[in-house]
């Protein structure tokens, strides 16, 4: 977000309403496209999440390859 002593600044400084706005017509997008920008922190974390799950799914896929291996020792008893 601006800080309102730049958007004091802008109002004294440009005469021109039209000006005026555009400035803060494009100051807008450009805090608007901020907040939709993703972090090099973010990503960060999103690749440790990601790196979590692929762990804890391949844990999984061995816990269910023991499982079948039990069962089928089961079976053929």
């Amino acid at each position: 977000m601006f800080s309102i002593d730049l958007i004091k600044k802008l109002n004294s400084t440009i005469t021109d309403p039209n000006l005026r706005g555009l400035l803060l017509d494009l100051m807008g997008e450009i805090e608007k496209r901020q907040e939709e920008t993703v972090t090099k922190k973010d990503f960060n974390e999103l690749k440790a999440i990601v790196f979590e799950l692929v762990k804890t799914t391949h844990e999984l896929a061995e816990a269910q390859k023991r499982t079948e291996i039990a069962i089928e020792k089961l079976t053929i008893v």
